[in-house]
C-alpha cells in the first residue's frame, strides 16, 4: 500500500468510502481475493478496481 485517502463525506445512502493505491501487484486476482476476506469489526470490505488511472497527484491535495 502506497497511499490511502478516506474522505469525510459519505455516499447518498450514508456509507463511508475510501481509496487505496498500491504499488505493482504481481497477481491481482489473488490480491483481490485476500482483500475481499477482510472484516473491520462488523463491516466487510468491498473492493473495486479503479476505472480510471491517476498519473500524478492532484494539485489540490496536500503534500504529506
Amino acid at each position: 500500500v502506497s497511499d490511502v485517502f478516506i474522505p469525510s463525506k459519505t455516499t447518498k445512502s450514508g456509507q463511508r468510502f475510501g481509496f487505496v493505491r498500491s504499488r505493482a501487484v504481481p497477481d491481482m486476482e489473488e490480491f483481490l481475493s485476500k482483500l475481499q476476506d477482510i472484516w473491520l469489526g462488523a463491516f466487510k470490505l468491498r473492493i473495486n478496481i479503479s476505472r480510471f488511472r491517476r498519473d500524478s497527484p492532484s494539485p489540490r491535495s496536500p503534500l504529506r
